[in-house]
């Protein structure tokens, strides 16, 4: 499907809400929205609460359809209810977990550290050596004569 490598390869979106390094399911998809339709490519998400070993689990499948083809992609988050939230709210951020594994999964969104966002300070270079470090200088001990 060219259509979706155009926009795997075109796809441009940030990692940071106030004090945190993330992507939410929302911002994916307010990058995604002029790309699909620069592509012609219509883009649904459907969620279904699954029971996987007595757990509740959200699969969330993204589908993308360019007239010719249809891709889809599924991710699972489980249901879990903590720290004072309602179950719906348990629901919802579940279902918004496994709908960004899903478009991280159609569009090769990459959730770890890139080189390219670490500070300075921490930029590995592809080029560099790693540092060697030199022997300790051996210490002599001498025995005194009057031992």
């Amino acid at each position: 499907m060219s259509s979706i490598l155009a926009i795997q390869s075109k796809l441009k979106c940030s990692k940071s809400h106030k004090n945190y390094n993330y992507r939410k399911c929302e911002d994916i998809l307010e990058a995604l929205k002029p790309l699909l339709a620069a592509e012609g490519v219509t883009m649904t998400i459907t969620d279904q609460c699954l029971v996987m070993e007595g757990q509740l689990v959200i699969q969330s499948t993204v589908r993308c359809h360019d007239g010719d083809q249809q891709t889809e992609v599924s991710g699972f988050a489980g249901v879990e209810k903590a720290g004072g939230m309602s179950l719906s709210q348990s629901f919802g951020a579940a279902s918004s977990y496994a709908r960004k594994y899903a478009l991280n999964g159609m569009f090769l969104i990459d959730d770890s550290v890139d080189d390219d966002q670490r500070p300075p300070a921490t930029k590995v270079s592809k080029t560099s050596k790693p540092a060697t470090t030199k022997p300790a200088p051996a210490t002599k001990v001498s025995k005194s004569k009057t031992e």
